[in-house]
């Protein structure tokens, strides 16, 4: 009996060990939380190299958002008011931005447009430099990137960037714009100017520029005084640095290309949408003395 008293001794010393459990997963830091949030669509692969180069920015209310071209940034919690200034000088708000959107001056708009953003509540933003990303992303440098997607999207974005220059300026400014942009596809240099390679007629130029047939000759004519352009067997030849500063005139009296005033149709500054018939839709312009030449 004491041997079996023993034995059961030496057979229940106590309860069993529990199995060890497996460790509890660390919390996510708020680097990881972000960059879940705002690159949801790469594989956990792409997001891992991202976010070893990224990094978090923490901004006040009513502060600007510095941007470079060395590093992109989403906004990750807050709100974002996005402005730009036009050819006029007056500010004009272009849209807000919340959580995930991107916080940055594209490279493919217009040259010498540049985007204000301005914080309207207290904003995180996640900071990812180029490189790392494109190489993450798609497995080219950042310029090869660029490169590529304006090859294949550059016309849709350049049509974009010209509607958004012609919005709220004058008929002057708006009609400049148009043939600068024509140049810069159609054009070729000689001696004399700038000479288009295709024959516009007035009605598609009117609908381009957002103004009737009538305000249109009115401003080819008074154009061609100013020697801005001139015609050749039917195809125009354009003074590309006059047609810049005109471009850029928003309000009366700011530009003046030769020593008299600028008439009335060139003080026009409301126009239909574009693509439009404007014909019928702009108000018709004052006659009035033309300048001397």
């Amino acid at each position: 009996m004491a041997r079996r008293a023993q034995g059961r001794s030496l057979r229940t010393p106590g309860r069993r060990p529990e199995p060890e459990s497996p460790a509890r997963p660390a919390d996510p830091t708020p680097l990881e939380i972000a960059c879940a949030r705002t690159l949801h669509w790469l594989n956990a692969e792409q997001l891992a190299t991202v976010r070893a180069a990224a990094s978090i920015e923490r901004i006040r209310a009513h502060c600007r958002i510095g941007i470079d071209d060395n590093n992109l940034r989403y906004l990750v919690t807050g709100a974002v008011r996005t402005s730009y200034t036009d050819q006029g000088c007056r500010r004009r708000l272009s849209n807000f931005l919340g959580p995930g959107d991107m916080v940055q001056n594209p490279f493919f708009c217009s040259p010498g447009t540049f985007r204000v953003f301005e914080t309207m509540t207290e904003c995180t933003v996640l900071r990812v430099p180029v490189e790392p990303f494109a190489q993450a992303v798609v497995g080219v440098p950042w310029k090869t990137f660029k490169e590529s997607v304006t090859a294949t999207l550059g016309t849709t974005f350049s049509l974009l960037a010209l509607n958004t220059r012609l919005r709220g300026v004058r008929a002057i400014s708006r009609l400049a714009q148009v043939l600068l942009d024509l140049a810069s596809r159609f054009g070729v240099q000689d001696s004399s100017g700038t000479v288009l390679t295709i024959r516009l007629t007035r009605t598609d130029l009117s609908a381009l520029v957002g103004c009737s047939r009538q305000q249109l000759t009115m401003l080819l004519n008074e154009l061609d005084k100013r020697r801005v352009l001139s015609n050749r067997a039917g195809r125009m030849v354009l003074d590309v640095s006059k047609l810049t500063t005109l471009a850029k005139l928003g309000r009366t009296g700011i530009v003046n290309l030769a020593n008299p005033p600028l008439p009335p149709c060139f003080q026009m500054e409301h126009a239909p949408a574009l693509g439009s018939q404007a014909g019928a839709a702009a108000p018709e312009p004052t006659e009035g003395p033309s300048p001397a030449r």
